[in-house]
C-alpha cells in the first residue's frame, strides 16, 4: 500500500474528450475532478486524431476561443 497525500492539480485544467475515439474511452474522465478541482471537460464530435487533423480547432478550444 502506498501512503502519502492524494495527488492534486491546482491549476485550471481542460480535458478534451473525442466522442468517437476508438482507442480511449470517454469513461477515463470520470472522477477526475477529485484530483483537478478547477476542471473543464469538453466533449467534441471527433475521432482520436482530431488535434492533429484539426489543429486550429484544437488550439482555439484550448485557448478558450471556441
Amino acid at each position: 500500500m502506498i501512503s502519502g497525500p492524494e495527488p492534486r492539480c491546482e491549476v485550471p485544467t481542460t480535458i478534451v474528450v473525442p466522442r468517437r475515439d476508438r482507442f480511449l474511452s470517454p469513461d477515463l474522465v470520470e472522477d477526475v475532478e477529485r484530483w483537478a478541482p478547477d476542471l473543464r471537460i469538453v466533449r467534441v464530435d471527433a475521432k482520436h486524431w482530431w488535434p492533429w487533423t484539426h489543429p486550429r480547432d484544437a488550439a482555439e478550444l484550448l485557448l478558450g476561443r471556441a
